[in-house]
């Protein structure tokens, strides 16, 4: 099938399928027993049919979008024959910074040395998207035996995309930071080759928003030789999602280490590790829906020092039975799990933990390492909200795409106002465009893609629309219609701190529509839904890799991949709210002034896997992270950092007041808490 853009839902859901036949059981156990119609070596021979059959794309771009092709632009060849290092290094350093798509036709580009996301000056850079056409058949291939990647006691990254503040503790040449916004890379193989023990795969560093989709990363060795096949061993990894991922060889499939910012997994396929098929020393750790085969007792998961983890509907399995062979080790002094749905296959212990010498040793559908926590008898189980996969619209006909027009330099308003109301059902940006807007965005009805090819939305802070809090305007509005509107890669960062932007929301819906938004920041502002018309019903909304916040005023089904709100405190005091919808979070992290999320009404909030940091802010006497008014909800959270909320969790019901202060809960190293399951 020829699909153009970017993919969304039928990724997953095919991905998804897969998976399922190794998915359906919901106990975590100690020893597992197969079910009668299979044997070990065929669930072995599924998961390695699985690892070939994963959809394979053919994505495209419009000529006007001007996206970076490494062969038109820069010269690769792509031929398997020829090196292409230089040319692919010349065409990341024109992108980085700028958001402009690397993109990379099908073919086999062979280098030789790392790939550095560093500007032509040799200053790291964020801000860098690389796309291939096919997953299977867009390859970046490292020469075989290749001098620098042999010697398994130095390892060497094939690419790495960095930090625009480059950390001095990774050293001022390693790219690790905190500011290594936008980084993406999108729908190719990264193969580490023959005889090279040292390579690993892609060293990724993201935060706030930031995805690997859809990639494999692999060793042709026959050994499967390799260090680490996704390494984020610099400082400050996250939060960042990391989805429909196949990693097979090397030592390490996934390595993490550091207590900040929080990473997102969903969809891994993993197998042939030699040492772990996960590593994650400090991180907090979100992962829905693994598949993990390695031989004999290597595990699949291994966590060090202060590592949490949160995994959801997971199978992990070993070649054979063999003694004392663990599928989670918990080996670190402060490191904790929470695990529901999960299935080992071969491993004699599930999982183990060392701060209480502890193993999963029953028929259980969950499983935490530390006792619940609850402040009101409640239900004995986290919620298990329903989980939909976030679905997308296609449409391959270039001829039903809208181009908004180049950037102006001034006021594109009636320009992509013009272009929405076009009647076409997809509109598209210039890659890595900057745009002004002085007045909201209608989306009309007949819109239901919005391509924003990495495009940036500003609203001047000299306007005269956006100014009155006490009459917020968005700078989309969608109001009506039916249909799925799907939102993806387009910068509508607001930072209302700003007087000019006191008003101005990130988007406001109150049509029947199920809305669809991924790779999106909107900074401080916030989606917000409000009450339909008589006798219409909100539709669904999916968010992924969304910087942003959310505002459910209104009842509303809401599911969250890789969700970071860093709002100042406004008149909601909370950065999400929650009044009677059902809100399930995959991957959290939270940061700034203000509580994280507040449930009311009989509203119920999952989130599984938060990352607490405050930062800056210093949270007062008194002030909770988490906020339950007459409602219900299962947190699974663990804090970093110097400063720490001093009620974990304020829950309300009947009247009745309780805290679960942040001294209730035992430490994950400092002033850091760990809280695997809280039930209310």
């Amino acid at each position: 099938m020829d699909r153009r853009y970017f993919l969304l839902g039928t990724s997953t859901l095919v991905f998804s399928q897969l998976l399922a036949c190794c998915a359906k059981n919901t106990q975590a156990t100690q020893k597992v027993k197969l079910r009668k119609d299979s044997s070990q070596a065929q669930l072995i021979d599924r998961f390695r049919h699985k690892l070939n059959s994963f959809p394979n794309e053919n994505i495209h771009y419009p000529a006007n979008a001007e996206v970076i092709d490494v062969i038109k632009d820069y010269g690769a060849h792509g031929n398997g024959v020829t090196d292409d290092t230089a040319a692919i290094q010349s065409a990341i350093s024109a992108a980085v910074g700028t958001k402009r798509i690397v993109y990379f036709p099908k073919g086999t580009y062979l280098v030789s040395n790392t790939m550095l996301a560093k500007d032509p000056k040799g200053i790291w850079r964020s801000r860098l998207i690389l796309q291939g056409q096919s997953r299977h058949k867009t390859i970046i291939k490292l020469k075989d035996n290749c001098p620098g990647f042999t010697d398994s006691k130095n390892p060497k990254d094939v690419l790495q995309t960095g930090s625009d503040n480059p950390i001095a503790q990774d050293g001022p040449q390693a790219g690790g930071g905190n500011q290594a916004f936008n980084n993406s890379v999108l729908n190719l193989t990264i193969d580490v080759g023959i005889g090279n023990a040292g390579a690993r795969g892609l060293a990724y560093l993201a935060n706030n928003q930031g995805m690997v989709e859809n990639v494999i990363i692999k060793s042709s060795d026959p050994k499967k030789l390799g260090d680490t096949g996704l390494t984020m061993n610099r400082f400050g990894p996250g939060p960042c999602l990391i989805k429909n991922v196949i990693i097979v060889g090397f030592n390490y499939g996934i390595y993490a280490i550091g207590m900040e910012y929080g990473l997102t997994f969903e969809n891994i396929a993993l197998e042939g590790q030699r040492v772990a098929g996960v590593y994650n020393n400090g991180q907090v750790m979100a992962i829905r829906k693994l598949t993990s085969y390695n031989e004999g007792t290597v595990p699949a998961i291994k966590l060090d020092g202060a590592g949490f983890l949160v995994l959801l509907e997971a199978d992990l399995i070993a070649s054979v039975n063999t003694e004392n062979s663990v599928a989670i080790d918990s080996a670190g002094d402060s490191s904790e799990f929470f695990l529901r749905n999960v299935k080992a296959y071969g491993y004699q212990v599930l999982g183990r933990t060392k701060r209480r010498n502890e193993t999963a040793n029953k028929s259980l559908k969950e499983y935490s390492s530390l006792p619940t926590k609850q402040l009101f008898p409640s239900h004995k189980e986290t919620l298990n909200l329903q989980v939909k996969e976030t679905p997308n619209y296609y449409n391959d006909n270039f001829s039903d795409w809208a181009f908004v027009g180049v950037p102006t330099g001034k006021n594109d308003t009636s320009n992509i106002q013009k272009a929405l109301n076009s009647g076409k059902p997809i509109i598209y940006f210039k890659s890595g465009g900057t745009y002004f807007i002085t007045t909201e965005l209608v989306i009309p009805a007949t819109v239901k893609k919005i391509v924003g090819m990495e495009a940036t939305i500003i609203i001047p802070s000299n306007n005269t629309n956006f100014r009155d809090k006490s009459k917020p305007k968005a700078m989309w509005e969608v109001v009506e219609g039916n249909d799925l509107l799907v939102m993806e890669a387009i910068d509508c960062s607001i930072f209302n701190n700003d007087p000019g932007l006191a008003g101005a929301d990130f988007m406001r819906n109150k049509s029947a529509r199920s809305i669809a938004i991924k790779r999106v920041p909107s900074g401080y502002a916030a989606y917000k839904n409000e009450k339909p018309a008589s006798g219409v019903r909100l539709g669904e909304l999916f968010v992924e890799d969304y910087s942003g916040t959310i505002r459910i005023n209104v009842p509303q089904k809401v599911w969250a991949r890789q969700f970071n709100p860093e709002n100042f405190e406004d008149g909601d005091k909370a950065k999400v709210t929650n009044n009677g919808g059902d809100l399930w979070i995959l991957g959290f992290k939270t940061e700034g002034a203000g509580s994280a999320i507040e449930t009311n009404n009989g509203g119920r909030t999952e989130v599984m896997g938060a990352e607490i940091y405050p930062s800056g802010y210093v949270p007062p006497p008194g002030k909770a992270c988490f906020i339950v008014n007459n409602s219900s909800a299962s947190f699974s959270a663990a804090s970093s950092g110097v400063n720490q909320y001093p009620v974990i969790v304020r829950q309300t019901r009947g009247g009745v007041t309780k805290n679960l202060n942040h001294n209730d809960l035992p430490s994950r190293g400092g002033p850091s808490i760990a809280m695997p399951l809280y039930l209310g």
